[in-house]
C-alpha cells in the first residue's frame, strides 16, 4: 500500500538475491511518514523520537 501511493520507491533490485531495497522519495513524503504514520504504526508520542 505505501508503495502504490508513493510513500516508498523501489530504488534497487537485486537480480541475483531477487530482492528490493525501498526508499522514501523526498523530504515532504519523509516528514509526513515520520511525524503522522510512523507514530501511529510504532505506537510512540512525538517527544518520543528525533527528525534527521
Amino acid at each position: 500500500m505505501l508503495y502504490q501511493s508513493g510513500y516508498l520507491t523501489i530504488k534497487v533490485y537485486n537480480l541475483r538475491l531477487q530482492k528490493y531495497t525501498l526508499g522514501i522519495p523526498n523530504q515532504e513524503v519523509r516528514v509526513g511518514f515520520t511525524e503522522g504514520l510512523l507514530p501511529i504504526v510504532a505506537g510512540i508520542k512525538g517527544s518520543d523520537y528525533y527528525v534527521v
